[in-house]
């Protein structure tokens, strides 16, 4: 197998509307589905050819916050702007071994019928996590799959530490500029930044999302490395 990480997983994720001001509500959201936010994860293979699947209560309309804690059908199917526009993201690059975990664990999603949507329990972030671990890319951390909340807080907690990365990198270079040293090419950083998993921020995800466009990770990069956009 090769190890060449020519694939991608990503991670999508509804932004709760706690988590955002006014004016950044551009889908009009409110409501449950609004105050608890989506996570949805696509597999993107050499060619580009992405897929995303997501995992909701059936006939949500009709739903209650009740019926969901304790229990009610699922749906789980396939996404695309119309049915859940994003806000932020993480993208993995990953290995065609990786791909074709994720895509045989979807394939077993896609099987179970008798899978029940529960708010704490078995909502849109578990069953993400279920692709992102089958993937070999869930977060290590304990409690980040809990909900779309705390994975857009694990997000946000990685573009902060790559920002930082790029910040020391930048740094170093002016020291050693300053005493006529040479300085490392931007490349060096980017390249090292490129096989990491790369947090998409909040208005970088939206505006793709809303041109219906798939995410180009070479802008995604050059956010994290001019901090122009935040979140």
């Amino acid at each position: 197998m090769s190890e060449e990480k020519n694939c991608k997983i990503t991670l999508y994720l509804t932004t709760p509307t706690p988590m955002m001001s006014k004016k950044d509500n551009l889908f009009e959201r409110s409501g449950m589905a609004g105050f608890f936010g989506h996570a949805s994860v696509s597999i993107t293979d050499e060619t580009g050819k992405e897929a995303r699947w997501g995992f909701v209560p059936a006939d949500f309309g009709a739903q209650t916050l009740k019926t969901m804690m304790k229990g009610c059908k699922s749906s789980f199917y396939m996404h695309n702007k119309y049915t859940s526009p994003y806000n932020e993201a993480i993208v993995y690059p990953v290995t065609r071994e990786q791909y074709d975990a994720a895509q045989k664990k979807i394939d077993e999603l896609k099987e179970n019928k008798d899978m029940k949507y529960t708010l704490f329990g078995s909502n849109c972030a578990t069953v993400a996590n279920k692709i992102l671990k089958a993937g070999g890319v869930a977060a290590k951390c304990p409690g980040v799959e809990i909900s779309p909340h705390t994975m857009a807080l694990n997000k946000r907690a990685m573009l902060f530490w790559r920002r930082t990365a790029v910040a020391l990198f930048k740094a170093k270079n002016k020291v050693m500029e300053k005493f006529g040293a040479k300085k490392a090419p931007e490349s060096k950083i980017l390249d090292k930044l490129a096989k990491k998993p790369m947090p998409v921020a909040f208005k970088v995800g939206t505006r793709f999302a809303d041109i219906g466009e798939p995410l180009d990770t070479k802008v995604v990069l050059k956010n994290i490395m001019n901090r122009k956009q935040t979140r």
